[in-house]
């Protein structure tokens, strides 16, 4: 039996090492003697076992219990705490735990010790297979640079993480059985490898799936199939906090010619956006499913919207529009204007019936998808509130060079005829350097100046670019964007003021969105 050698320590409170010595070597759990804070051992208020308490004195994990352990070594030994208790430890061996999030905590060596209260979980041993990152009162637990599983500060303002292990015991003569990571919706939001990752931030949070088929279907996009496997239990976390919802319902079949039908709807209100919006109006093409979009301060601004779009896509494809369909919203179709246009156009106006927002589910997915999106950047990069119209118009761009529903083309190649080019895509939220227009800077002055990417122009060739001194949005075609991972925007109040500023930043410019409206 080995015997343990008691020596100091520091951590939590009063902490000691205790070190296995027997003729065994390769037995033994760690090369180091492990530790464990008397705090941690001895923490009243946590008997399930499914608890751990994250322990920054411990250099061993310490279960309480032998279910879960993949391998395990039957030699006992005592661990004695700094008031000389003795807890008695029959064996060791490496296991790892399932968390909420989907992911897989491998734990590397760990001791059996059924007489604490609580599971330790070593931020030593855990910092050697990945990183544990406190914040306030969560803990965020890293490994292979993925996010694995949070934690919380109890009422015992103590870390504590939920991980459950697998449900058999494993036994010294048998091999290690394979742990599989539960089937969760995080899996579904898994985060690619960075190269895939970048790809998908770039794209609007748009899902890795729909990734691979758009590398397939447009130029400029360089990825391998390796590129965009998601890492099992790893979630892009604002994809997950944005999305999580019950499955979809099945669609109705698609028009055979474009523009035969429009899916039409009403969102909002939103939060007052720069330009004064707090609805937006959105419309899908059922054939192409193509999207186009505009803010509108109120809804009864919807249906010049709708008029001015209408206008718009027959002309510019010379096909009619024959059916609108909506929810049966005033705005759109039952006002005195709106009933004449339909009537002067040709178009039939059909309505849902009351209370069966199904009945217009292309377009309530349409406005949920790009509202998930839209939440996605916020949450990420900390968006003022006031710009979701410049966000809503760059994801109505995104996805409209997205693949369809069946995957085999995108609604912009369908309505255009041609592959659309995503070389010039760049991740929405990122710095960048604009370059200043000629004579308006000296020749000692820099020839650049510092802006966030806030959206697409000209059909994709040029950046809506938001000043970091004015707030203003400019349209610029030579930017160089640093995507580096996190990115930021720069805000206004977080640069020193300056008293002169050149006259290209400070001209009045149009703070309103694109009239791209997605194209």
């Amino acid at each position: 039996m080995a015997v343990a050698k008691k020596s100091g320590g520091r951590t939590h409170g009063k902490v000691v090492t205790t070190e296995i010595i027997d003729d065994h070597p390769a037995e033994r759990p760690s090369e180091r003697p492990p530790l464990a804070s008397f705090v941690g051992a001895h923490s009243g208020g946590h008997s399930s076992h499914t608890a751990w308490m994250i322990d920054s004195g411990a250099t061993i994990q310490m279960q309480v219990t032998r279910t879960g352990f993949t391998s395990y070594t039957p030699t006992a030994f005592e661990v004695t705490f700094a008031n000389g208790d003795a807890v008695h430890s029959p064996g060791h061996g490496s296991g790892t735990l399932s968390t909420a999030l989907g992911g897989v905590v491998t734990l590397g060596h760990a001791l059996f010790v059924p007489n604490i209260t609580v599971n330790l979980l070593s931020v030593r041993a855990m910092a050697k297979r990945g990183k544990v990152v406190f914040e306030g009162d969560t803990v965020t637990i890293y490994q292979d640079g993925q996010v694995v599983g949070t934690g919380q500060v109890d009422e015992n303002e103590q870390y504590m993480f939920e991980g459950h292990t697998t449900n058999s015991t494993a036994m010294a003569a048998r091999a290690p059985p394979t742990v599989q990571p539960p089937s969760s919706a995080a899996v579904a939001y898994g985060q690619a490898r960075p190269k895939g990752d970048l790809w998908h931030r770039r794209l609007g949070h748009l899902g890795l799936r729909n990734v691979a088929k758009l590398s397939q279907i447009v130029t400029g996009m360089p990825l391998a199939k390796a590129d965009l496997k998601a890492e099992v239990g790893a979630p892009c976390v604002p994809c997950f906090q944005a999305r999580f919802a019950r499955q979809p319902r099945t669609g109705a079949p698609t028009t055979p010619v474009k523009l035969e039908m429009l899916h039409v709807d009403l969102a909002g209100p939103l939060d007052p956006s720069e330009g004064g919006a707090v609805h937006f109006f959105a419309a899908l093409d059922d054939c192409a499913e193509m999207g186009f979009a505009t803010p509108i301060k109120t809804k009864s601004a919807g249906g010049t919207a709708l008029r001015d779009w209408i206008s718009h896509l027959e002309l510019q494809t010379g096909k009619k529009v024959k059916i609108v369909r909506c929810d049966g919203a005033g705005e759109l179709i039952s006002s005195a204007v709106m009933r004449a246009f339909f009537a002067e156009k040709g178009i039939k106006a059909e309505t849902t019936a009351p209370y069966n927002p199904q009945m217009n589910g292309k377009a309530e997915r349409l406005n949920r998808t790009i509202v998930e999106r839209l939440r996605a950047f916020m949450l990420e990069y900390q968006f003022p509130k006031s710009l979701w119209a410049e966000l809503l118009m760059a994801l109505f761009f995104l996805r409209n060079r997205s693949p369809t529903a069946d995957g085999t083309t995108t609604p912009y190649k369908r309505f255009y005829g041609r592959k659309p080019d995503v070389s010039h895509l760049r991740v929405l939220g990122s710095p960048a350097c604009a370059l200043r227009p000629d004579h308006s800077y000296s020749e000692l002055d820099a020839k650049t100046l510092l802006g966030t990417v806030v959206g697409y122009a000209a059909g994709g060739h040029a950046l809506r670019v938001r000043s970091s001194v004015t707030g203003k949005i400019l349209v610029r075609r030579d930017v160089v964007v640093d995507e580096t991972v996190p990115a930021r925007p720069v805000s206004p109040t977080a640069i020193p003021v300056c008293l002169f500023l050149p006259d290209d930043w400070t001209d009045s410019q149009s703070t309103t969105p694109s009239g791209d409206g997605g194209c």
